[in-house]
């Protein structure tokens, strides 16, 4: 149509996005956005995705409104990159195409099992990184062994207790002497709230929640969720006159976590 610029794209995927799906695709938005700013009159543009393997086009256009949404995402996110560029901080993403990378000895993922994947069988283990590995596999099995045995105390110990409260209520007595230990027995008459992990009360607690905020009575019962705000913060979510007083209660931190499973055989010789 005269005046309408159309932006084209062809693409060979073998799954047919929802005209939803492709509304939000970006990459033909940042051309409309690369076109406007070099030519004049090119208010109507259509973007335009040829999907070969169906013979099937899916057209859309987009709001001025969505555009400039989308320049600012695209700052803030040209920003982050910046910084991680300032920092040295680029986070690996592992993905099943992994497997035909040729920068294992680099890759902070990968570059161990590059070093000691060729490795005969007794230098394998002598490598201090596979001896720290086996060491934390085989304290974790011992502890989910011992958390076994733990869950099995704990079920002895509550059917005791229900024998000891029972023999102190029929003996009248507060404090039961053992051999070398004694026991003070209390029980006390109180109340409990619907459980925020029993499914079969989740909807009690949803009620609960709804009347404490329906009368104003909220705040004063509930608690600070401290990952939430770091999340919220970390993401760039928080609006930002939130942002710069929440700041200065912040202070920076290093979460270290392990996060052990199965190896994976990437080379049918691997003996490790």
């Amino acid at each position: 149509a005269s005046g309408v610029w159309q932006i084209r794209d062809y693409k060979t995927k073998r799954a047919l996005p929802t005209l939803q799906e492709a509304r939000l695709d970006l990459q033909l938005a940042l051309y409309q956005i690369g076109l406007q700013h070099m030519w004049d009159g090119t208010e109507n543009v259509e973007v335009i995705w040829h999907y070969l393997l169906f013979d099937e086009e899916i057209k859309s256009t987009r709001e001025k409104s969505d555009l400039e949404k989308l320049k600012i995402e695209t700052i803030h996110l040209i920003q982050q990159v910046e910084k991680a560029i300032d920092e040295n901080d680029f986070p690996y993403r592992e993905s099943r195409l992994c497997d035909w990378c040729d920068y294992f000895d680099i890759c902070p993922a990968k570059k161990h099992l590059a070093q000691v994947r060729k490795l005969p069988p007794r230098e394998f283990k002598a490598d201090e990184g596979v001896q720290l590995v086996d060491g934390y596999s085989h304290l974790l099995v011992e502890k989910s062994r011992l958390n076994l045995e733990f869950k099995d105390l704990q079920v002895k110990l509550d059917e005791l207790e229900e024998e000891i409260f029972e023999f102190a209520r029929q003996f009248g007595a507060e404090r039961l002497i053992g051999s070398d230990r004694q026991l003070r027995v209390t029980a006390k008459e109180t109340f409990r709230a619907p459980s925020t992990t029993d499914k079969a009360e989740k909807e009690l607690r949803e009620q609960l929640e709804a009347l404490l905020k329906r009368v104003n009575f909220w705040e004063p019962v509930s608690q600070l969720n401290s990952q939430r705000l770091i999340k919220l913060y970390e993401d760039g979510e928080l609006p930002q006159y939130i942002r710069a007083q929440v700041e200065r209660f912040l202070t920076p931190d290093t979460k270290r976590r392990v996060y052990p499973s199965k190896l994976k055989d990437y080379d049918d010789n691997f003996e490790g």
